[in-house]
């Protein structure tokens, strides 16, 4: 008993639950993730630390949430003519090309927030949408959710151990030297996912047609999960950079912005490990709420001011339960594709649409922001409205726990098989399932 669970503990951290094309591409995230982590996590404090003004986040972060669907917009123009990998590769050499622009930028860099908020969008977008279709293309729906937990562990323990390497840097460097040579660490290990970026396999290449992915009425499931998208984009387009700038007024100094990450990380891979090991997937669908409830009432304890008991609290609360919302969310959305071989065929356009819910919920979320910041200026404004976004992901777990997966390609093949014996008992009950359930109709 004791040899088959430490087996199966070695079959987690050795990936072989998953297939040699998954795990290159989960080797390649982790890479992508690991350069993100060194600096990303800062930028927004570095333009802080420039500028001391909140505008330049602002504009850099609203700007970065329009960039990444434009340029899965574009990716789609393009999908008929150019690989994935080759697209995954296009966004990889914009990203660094912003990390080269932001070094040379220098103190320059708040003036140009907008400019350089966008490029990194694009850059993203093109790296994400080759990401999400690859990543569809090399699982099934009964290893996706096996790959995002993978994906999820590997990517937290990056997540965690760069910005916490990268705020020690920062912290021991004179001045801004130390945000140059972070910078330039991420651009070293950009440039090693660019050449393994090479193994990676594509899959078949199709004219996009983006009104599929748009087509509501003909998928009421679609329909929600594209609208528990949005209010997932609501909270992560304001706590992707607020979050960051709160712990570095409390500790003052990049390390604690480091540490911060480091330990919130250890929670969040124990968390991830934990839904590895748990057999009843479907459960997190139904489960979500919980979660999602007590993300929302762990999110006004900010209200209470911007002191480290406050941010550990909320911290430890958001890296031990996010997980239990963006893997029930991701794995969702791409059986809700996989659910039918038309929807599969057209996987580049539910990702576009996807993204562009996405990019609508976060880009509303900066806006809110703004908005609160010209009524209730200075912290007290950025505390009120992230207590309030807080509860977003209440309502998407609401529209993802009416989302009911139907596998149409199974149903299909068993209609085909039943055709051929008409007076069984199974043929019967096909018909009858097929009457009460309108979502079992046949495709057009």
């Amino acid at each position: 008993m004791i040899r088959k669970k430490g087996g199966d503990i070695l079959r987690f951290f050795f990936l072989k639950r998953l297939s040699t094309d998954a795990r290159r591409l989960v080797g390649s995230n982790t890479l992508f993730i690991a350069g993100l982590g060194l600096s990303a996590t800062f930028i927004n404090v570095y333009l802080w630390r420039v500028d001391r003004s909140l505008l330049p986040l602002l504009l850099f972060n609203g700007f970065l949430d329009v960039g990444i669907p434009l340029a899965f917009i574009f990716c789609g123009f393009l999908a008929h003519r150019i690989k994935e990998p080759t697209l995954l590769r296009i966004g990889i050499i914009a990203v660094s090309i912003f990390f080269a622009v932001l070094l040379l930028a220098g103190k320059a860099a708040a003036h140009h927030a907008a400019w350089l908020g966008l490029l990194f969008g694009l850059g993203q977008g093109f790296y994400w949408y080759a990401f999400h279709v690859a990543s569809f293309d090399c699982t099934r729906s009964d290893s996706r959710t096996d790959f995002h937990v993978v994906s999820g562990f590997f990517t937290s323990l990056v997540g965690m151990l760069t910005p916490f390497a990268a705020g020690l840097i920062i912290a021991n460097s004179a001045k801004l030297t130390g945000y140059s040579l972070v910078f330039g660490c991420t651009f070293t290990l950009f440039v090693i996912l660019f050449v393994q970026s090479f193994r990676l396999k594509h899959g078949p290449r199709r004219r996009t047609e983006f009104a599929e992915g748009f087509c509501f009425a003909r998928d009421p499931d679609w329909r929600r999960v594209w609208f528990a998208t949005v209010s997932f984009g609501l909270r992560e387009g304001v706590y992707a950079f607020v979050i960051p700038i709160l712990v570095f007024f409390s500790s003052k100094t990049e390390a604690g912005v480091g540490d911060y990450g480091l330990w919130t990380g250890i929670v969040a891979l124990l968390s991830y490990g934990w839904i590895g090991r748990m057999k009843r997937h479907d459960f997190l669908k139904r489960f979500m709420i919980v979660p999602s409830i007590a993300l929302g009432g762990f999110a006004c304890v900010l209200l209470l001011g911007v002191k480290p008991i406050i941010l550990t609290i909320f911290g430890a609360s958001t890296a031990l339960l996010f997980p239990f919302v963006m893997i029930p969310l991701t794995a969702v959305t791409q059986d809700e594709i996989d659910e039918s071989e038309r929807s599969s065929v057209r996987r580049a356009e539910y990702f576009i649409s996807r993204e562009v819910a996405l990019g609508i919920g976060r880009v509303s979320g900066v806006l809110l922001l703004w908005v609160t910041l010209s009524i209730v200026p200075g912290v007290r404004g950025v505390l009120f409205i992230s207590s309030i976004l807080g509860f977003a992901y209440v309502v998407s777990s609401v529209f993802i726990a009416k989302v009911t997966y139907t596998d149409r390609r199974g149903i299909r093949s068993r209609s085909s098989q039943n055709a051929r014996t008409p007076h069984t008992a199974d043929a019967g009950a096909f018909v009858s399932m097929n009457r009460k359930d309108k979502r079992l109709r046949p495709m057009r």
